[in-house]
């Protein structure tokens, strides 16, 4: 100890820092930096698996993507005309005043123009049909229409035929088989290879932006996690600082110091409890909704397994976060008390979801891009954060009730002691 003495005489001790007080910093930095380090791996582990088991579920089902004609409702839309060239295909505009689009789509079949019917189907056109010296065009409608339309230019002259479906078969049209030198048969076989190359694009096409969407899921959320290390990794460091400094300036060991903080952090973020509970078991009911769905729930299909999945994900978010709690809750049992505060604490709690919500909402539709608004996101995902709110709850009745009998048998024990002191 060195012993100093203020101006009225009355002697300071000051703490005399040693080589295990180095060590105990050390420590104590070694051991934040751990915990840290491990809650970023196991948050970045699972959601990583919630995008794989997302690209699972995908390449199974996705409402509104089903068939070919969905397919070409979405994928020949603006927005896709940086991905149709992977593929080998090409999206033009009609016209500049409309928001439909030409595609030249590449097949095994041939070069294919796809052209939209405005809500009547699609016209799919083969025009490089050959055979000697005649050439001919092919002009089928994928949709309800089953008749086939040629054209070819005869000795000069324009020709157009119809080669109509009647009772089950096509008719032959003579005249055109004459001009053209293709037979009606050859025609119509021809016809089939292109609705069906039509139909393997676009499945092509949809497979491509299942794995184009997990693609960007993965950039976007490594982006996200970057984005945090380089505002949270300094706040930490400044924090730290601020702990080395408070120490030698108030003449603390360094555990003191770093305990006060770390309670009054607590305290902190117990205050918030129910708004940050929003915040994060929404995100993380969402998260693993789709890991419930793909790796517990296997056997089960439909809308049942959807609802099973979201209330699983609730019970699991709202007893880890419910846990969390808890500790950050011990030696502060007064402050649990939600009954008399219950109207606030669900409004923060519902302002967490929403926000989050609406910000999960966005990523679904711009990271993925397949996906719209609906109100249905919504509303099962609040459904789902209400089951977990309500666990929550139950969970700080357990705590406060739990506390409250600790603090009496504290009580009846100190009590005790004094009396026989007495």
């Amino acid at each position: 100890m060195q012993v100093y003495f203020d101006s009225i005489g009355e002697p300071i001790v000051k703490k005399k820092m040693t080589r295990n007080n180095s060590i105990s910093r050390n420590k104590s930095l070694l051991l934040l930096v751990i915990k840290f380090a491990l809650l970023i791996f196991i948050s970045y582990f699972i959601v990583q698996l919630s995008i794989g088991a997302k690209e699972i579920e995908e390449k199974r089902d996705i409402p509104g993507l089903q068939t070919t004609m969905e397919f070409a409702d979405q994928y020949m839309k603006g927005k896709y005309f940086m991905d149709w060239p992977d593929l080998g295909s090409y999206l033009e505009s009609i016209d500049w005043r409309s928001s439909e689009h030409m595609l030249k789509l590449s097949s095994d079949v041939g070069t294919l123009r796809v052209t939209p019917l405005w809500g009547e189907g699609y016209q799919i056109t083969q025009i490089d049909m050959k055979k000697g010296n005649n050439d001919a065009a092919i002009w089928i409608f994928y949709k309800t229409d089953l008749n086939i339309k040629v054209t070819s230019n005869y000795k000069g002259n324009y020709t157009k035929h119809n080669i109509e479906y009647q009772n089950g078969s096509y008719i032959p049209n003579l005249q055109m088989e004459q001009e053209t030198g293709f037979t009606t048969d050859e025609i119509v076989e021809q016809a089939d290879k292109m609705r069906t190359a039509f139909e393997e694009e676009m499945a092509k096409m949809h497979q491509y932006q299942i794995v184009r969407a997990k693609e960007r899921r993965e950039k976007f959320t490594n982006f996200c996690f970057i984005t945090f290390l380089l505002f949270f990794l300094p706040y930490l460091l400044i924090k730290w600082a601020g702990i080395n400094r408070r120490a030698d300036i108030e003449d603390k060991y360094l555990e003191e110091v770093l305990e006060e903080t770390i309670v009054k952090e607590k305290e902190k973020l117990f205050k918030g409890r129910y708004l940050l509970s929003g915040i994060g078991m929404a995100f993380w009911i969402y998260i693993l909704k789709t890991i419930v769905s793909e790796f517990m729930l296997f056997s089960m299909e439909g809308t049942a397994k959807e609802y099973a999945a979201y209330g699983i994900s609730a019970v699991i978010a709202a007893i880890v976060f419910g846990l969390f709690w808890k500790s950050l809750a011990d030696k502060k049992s007064d402050r649990t008390d939600t009954g008399s505060n219950l109207p606030k604490s669900v409004l923060q709690f519902l302002s967490g979801s929403i926000a989050t919500l609406i910000m999960v909402q966005l990523a679904v539709v711009f990271v993925p891009r397949f996906y719209s608004f609906e109100w249905r996101f919504y509303k099962i995902n609040l459904l789902a954060d209400g089951i977990a709110f309500f666990i929550l709850i139950m969970i700080a009745a357990i705590i406060r009730r739990t506390a409250g009998t600790a603090h009496d048998d504290t009580k009846a024990i100190e009590g005790g002691v004094s009396e026989d002191g007495a």
